[in-house]
Order: C-alpha cells, then structure tokens, then sequence
C-alpha cells in the first residue's frame, strides 16, 4: 500500500512540478522509502509476544539495541 501511494505521489509530483510538485516528490520518495519494513517481536516472561514494525532503515537500530538488552540479561 506504501509503495503504490509513493508511485502515485512520485507521479503527481513530476506532472505538477512547476507548482508544489517537489512536495509531492519527497512525500513519495518518503513513502517508497517506508514501504520495506522489518518486525521484530518482544516476548515478555509471560510468554505474550508483541510485535513491532520498523522501517528498514532502522533495523540496524533494533539489533543494536536487540543485543544491548541480551548483554544485559546475560549479566544479571
């Protein structure tokens, strides 16, 4: 749903950038950017799992902090 909304947007932009097309691009360029998502999923010590998505973009973020959290209870 993303990527066709930033295909849209990225046309629109190019046919409408004499006025206020370049908005149009970037919120396309955005979107597109967005479209590809990574889920990681917290279990508690309950047993319940909640998943996340992110941006794939961050996911480096996620398993820098993923294994942030495994140091720390691997310290306790």
């Amino acid at each position: 749903m993303r990527l066709l909304v930033g295909i849209i947007l990225i046309i629109a932009g190019f046919s409408l950038i004499s006025s206020f097309g370049i908005i149009l691009l970037i919120l396309g360029a955005v979107n597109i950017l967005n479209c590809y998502t990574a889920t990681f999923v917290i279990t508690n010590n309950g047993g319940q799992s909640v998943g996340y998505e992110i941006s794939i973009l961050e996911k480096s973020k996620v398993v820098a902090f993923a294994n942030e959290v495994n140091t720390v209870i691997s310290d306790l």
